[in-house]
């Protein structure tokens, strides 16, 4: 995949291919997340004047040194989102694999909606629209019906935060079966 990028350099492209796998282990959804993110970090770009990528193996690995593992990127980038979409992705972790909005709106109107800044019920569509322009969720069965487009984003989501919900109690976003607690 990353020898297709144009490059004229082949030996710094394998450069960038084995960074890429001892970072991703070669998992397809772990070296889009990988590439997309040093491309949003203008660690490599495409030069439309030669109609090649160009990029600095590296620079590109000591960017990357300290995040050795992509699930630890994926945490980076969602602890940079706006935090109603944080606590959006908190509740929906706990939900398994799949969720209903339905089931998304009960919890966010009987739980989550204290914690957030304003955001209510007609705020989640856009919400979701936001996760899902993330590449983080998909839609799945119908229009109702959304699931994780990788377990790792989902544990990576549950495993990373707590959720305050009230003023003494703290509920952790870890381990299985917490959706069933929830529900």
């Amino acid at each position: 995949m990353i020898m297709m990028m144009n490059t004229d350099e082949e030996e710094s492209t394998r450069g960038l291919a084995d960074l890429c796998f001892q970072s991703t282990l070669g998992n397809p959804f772990f070296v889009i997340e990988f590439m997309s993110m040093l491309h949003r970090e203008d660690l490599i770009q495409f030069n439309i004047g030669t109609m090649k990528w160009s990029f600095d193996v590296s620079m590109i690995e000591g960017a990357t040194f300290s995040t050795a593992n992509v699930a630890e990127l994926l945490k980076s980038r969602m602890e940079q989102m706006p935090a109603d979409v944080k606590l959006l992705l908190q509740v929906v972790a706990c939900l398994g694999p799949t969720f209903r909005v339905s089931v998304l709106e009960t919890l966010w109107k009987n739980l989550a909606y204290t914690q957030s800044k304003g955001f209510g019920l007609d705020d989640i569509p856009k919400l979701i629209s936001f996760i899902e322009s993330e590449m983080l969720i998909e839609t799945w069965v119908g229009g109702d019906r959304y699931r994780w487009v990788h377990d790792k984003v989902q544990e990576t989501t549950r495993s990373g935060f707590e959720i305050q919900f009230g003023e003494n109690s703290v509920l952790p976003f870890e381990g299985q079966g917490t959706g069933r607690q929830l529900v």
